[in-house]
């Protein structure tokens, strides 16, 4: 990311995979990434995962949840 100022990475969280999927798949999501495509130099690149640890902003003491699905 510090070799290419231009570079941009976007997170999307959603709460299940059929969620993402479901976004993914939408005609009306399709429409907004068209749309934004002439704003950018070329084709994003996607990466798909899956989050399997969170840490939440905490006050110091404390502990960190981890998700253990």
């Amino acid at each position: 990311m510090d070799a290419n100022p231009n570079g941009y990475y976007i997170a999307a969280m959603f709460d299940s995979k059929e969620a993402y999927w479901a976004n993914s798949q939408s005609s009306e999501q399709d429409a907004r990434h068209r749309q934004r495509l002439p704003l950018l130099e070329g084709e994003p690149k996607w990466h798909d995962g899956e989050i399997v640890i969170v840490y939440p902003l905490q006050e110091s003491g404390q502990n960190y949840k981890v998700n253990e699905e």
